[in-house]
């Protein structure tokens, strides 16, 4: 990518599909966009934040750039919500009275009690689930050239 001495990088050069001037958009460390357009050149006035389609444009492509993390869950998670399944099923068994009347009797301690003691005991029975986790680097993909309906 080219850096200018500000600290701006050239983000995409952005060409209308019917033919006509080509636009680039730059990016500083910051993360925040420019464009050498008319529109991005006269807004801002008043305080208003300057932009113009092809930075939005832009600011999608980012957003779609941007690798995805998934969380590494803790290993009583699938057995807490067997646990939760299990708990749900014992309740159910009996009438609709029987039901109400065990959920009234226990109260909200005692329940989460419960279904806590329920989830260790299930811990080592129930089968985890390794998490796919994506690669957290971005990649460098050099200058975009985009095309646009203008």
């Amino acid at each position: 990518m080219a850096t200018s001495s500000l600290g701006w990088t050239t983000y995409a050069l952005l060409a209308p599909t019917k033919g006509g001037k080509e636009w680039k958009v730059q990016i500083n460390e910051a993360g925040q966009f420019r464009c050498n357009c008319p529109a991005y050149i006269f807004s801002g006035k008043g305080g208003a934040v300057r932009t113009c389609k092809h930075c939005r444009r832009c600011e999608a492509q980012q957003q779609l750039e941007q690798p995805t993390v998934v969380a590494q869950a803790p290993a009583i998670a699938p057995a807490l919500a067997e646990a939760i399944k299990v708990f749900d099923a014992m309740c159910l068994a009996g009438t609709q009275a029987a039901r109400v009347n065990v959920k009234t009797q226990l109260g909200s301690a005692a329940q989460a009690a419960m279904v806590k003691s329920l989830a260790e005991k299930l811990a080592s029975w129930v089968p985890t689930v390794a998490p796919v986790v994506a690669a957290a680097s971005v990649v460098n993909v050099g200058i975009r050239r985009i095309t646009f309906d203008d």
